[in-house]
């Protein structure tokens, strides 16, 4: 996320929406509990050197996939957490609020926070890396600091390492910085020489050292994977229209880049980063696009990728123009189709970042939140981050900061804020599963009922008829009444186990189907698995 959209239009797909970051003072932005920051910042206890390898401060262990779903020192773990993705950049925060910013987070249940891992040329004050090979010691440094503050409150951390959108240096910077102006963003994925400067960004970070602890990055558990970019794509039909094969850039880009990761770090998951969209699912409208290679990017291929550990999924029906009445189709079109894919390659899957608008769309965030966290348990989801709740009050955001319900695109809110209920109820949930060794039935779906708020003796239909349901004190009340139920249908049944059943209607053996060269054919589908070598989802193409 950050170039977000408003509505589709007949040129183009959508129109792109201004980002204002509308950084304040944030250092005496009032907390939840009414302290500010200075006030209640602790100095980390953490001395330089005292470290043992596979253990930082509160972590131990790191975070292994395993089948569909992730485990912590062998035993199933699930997380669930936000997007803070400022928690590196050293122009944002103060070194104290760092440590606030992750206390709170851990106090109220995140065990996962995903962070922007880069700051590149002349984005932004102090950039980690001002040029090709020149790396700001200064800033950087703030990424050891919040690896340790992270450790410290048992938090841990996904480590983005680029971005598509025109935010801190992204991809089309790279292009024009490595090769000149004028050129398709493309290149970033497939040109030696970006590709070249970017892996020497991956090593820098990857192979680091900590200033604070003196255990390198590639030893400390607190990491819980590194992703390659933010939403990596090739949009609007690019290769679509250069001839090319949509999806097939970027995911040569992911098995390469992904390759490289693992021959520097071993003991850490890596994944891309991408939306979950696909060039080869379903064409069922209203919202085939997702499914058809408009953004170049193909979650089946790259997830098929040896190195890639897990699946991500990213959500936003109100700017990717799918309406409340539409966001069922989402179900199984959308999120039960990347989870039939992941379960397929025996790979975890996460549903990464979602959100919406505090105007706009619904009312209140709760109901398209529940949703979404019913939807994803009921799929077999390991992991949600919201983007984003704030560790700070949604009272900030009267402030024009970037922590509060001000953010430019109203997608923040804080811990008291609307949308925070279910966010609460997911860490809660999310936390619960990590007893034992069989993952527990997920929770039924929310029923719909009007019950109208407690403390005032007022009906549902006097609060509706006062224009009360956009009240943040009416988030999850009064229902019915307010229209803000959403519809919840039972989850797809798993694919059935992959075994070698010839098809039906003859007496042939699957070994001689396949001898006589019949496996591809459409009448096959679904037969003999195992003789066919089916059971996996293939890639479409030969990967470098």
């Amino acid at each position: 996320m950050f170039e977000m959209f408003a509505s589709k239009t007949d040129s183009d797909l959508y129109i792109p929406l201004k980002f204002d970051l509308g950084i304040g003072n944030a250092a005496q932005i009032t907390t939840v509990e009414g302290n500010t920051t200075d006030l209640v910042a602790q100095t980390l206890a953490v001395g330089e050197g005292q470290f043992t390898p596979g253990i930082s401060a509160a972590n131990e262990g790191f975070v292994q996939a395993s089948g569909s779903r992730f485990t912590l020192n062998g035993n199933p773990w699930y997380c669930a957490g936000t997007n803070a993705y400022y928690a590196g950049l050293k122009y944002i925060m103060s070194d104290n609020e760092v440590s606030v910013m992750m206390k709170e987070h851990a106090r109220r249940g995140a065990t996962v926070l995903r962070v922007f891992a880069f700051s590149n040329f002349d984005s932004v004050p102090d950039p980690m890396m001002p040029d090709f090979g020149v790396y700001n010691e200064e800033a950087i440094r703030r990424l050891d600091l919040a690896l340790v503050a992270a450790a410290e409150n048992g938090i841990r951390l996904i480590m983005v390492m680029g971005n598509y959108w025109p935010f801190l240096g992204n991809m089309q910077d790279y292009v024009d910085r490595g090769l000149g102006p004028g050129k398709h963003y493309s290149l970033f994925y497939s040109d030696p020489t970006i590709r070249g400067y970017y892996k020497d960004w991956l090593r820098t970070i990857i192979t680091r050292t900590n200033s604070i602890t003196g255990q390198k990055y590639s030893e400390d558990p607190t990491v819980f994977s590194w992703e390659l970019a933010n939403e990596p794509r090739i949009g609007k039909n690019w290769e679509r229209n250069q001839g090319l094969q949509p999806g097939r850039i970027i995911c040569n880009w992911v098995a390469e880049m992904s390759a490289y990761i693992k021959s520097l770090d071993s003991n850490h998951l890596v994944c891309v980063g991408d939306e979950g969209m696909r060039t080869n699912g379903s064409t069922a409208e209203p919202h085939s696009w997702i499914n058809t290679g408009y953004d170049g990017v193909d979650f089946q291929c790259n997830l098929a990728v040896p190195d890639v550990d897990f699946g991500t999924v990213h959500a936003y029906p109100d700017q990717w123009g799918i309406p409340p009445s539409g966001v069922e189709w989402m179900k199984d079109n959308f999120f039960g189709d990347r989870a039939r894919i992941a379960r397929s390659l025996n790979k975890p899957l996460i549903f990464e970042e979602y959100g919406m608008r505090a105007e706009g769309y619904l009312p209140s965030r709760e109901p398209l939140f529940d949703f979404f966290h019913e939807t994803a348990n009921a799929a077999g989801y390991a992991c949600t981050l919201v983007w984003a709740v704030s560790h700070y009050s949604t009272d900030a955001g009267s402030r024009g900061t970037l922590f509060g319900s001000n953010d430019g695109q109203g997608y923040v809110f804080g811990y008291d804020g609307d949308g925070s209920r279910s966010v609460l109820a997911q860490y809660q949930y999310q936390n619960s599963r990590n007893v034992g060794d069989t993952p527990p039935v997920p929770p039924p779906p929310t029923v719909c009922k009007d019950v109208p708020p407690p403390g005032n003796s007022y009906t549902c239909a006097q609060q509706e008829q006062w224009g009360k349901c956009g009240e943040s004190w009416m988030a999850g009340y009064c229902l019915v009444t307010c229209g803000k139920c959403l519809s919840t249908a039972p989850p797809p049944p798993p694919p059935p186990a992959c075994k070698d059943v010839p098809p039906p209607g003859n007496s042939y053996t699957c070994a001689q189907q396949k001898e006589w060269g019949k496996c591809r054919e459409s009448w096959m589908a679904g037969y003999c698995q195992v003789t066919c070598g089916t059971c996996k989802i293939s890639l479409p193409y030969p990967l470098p």
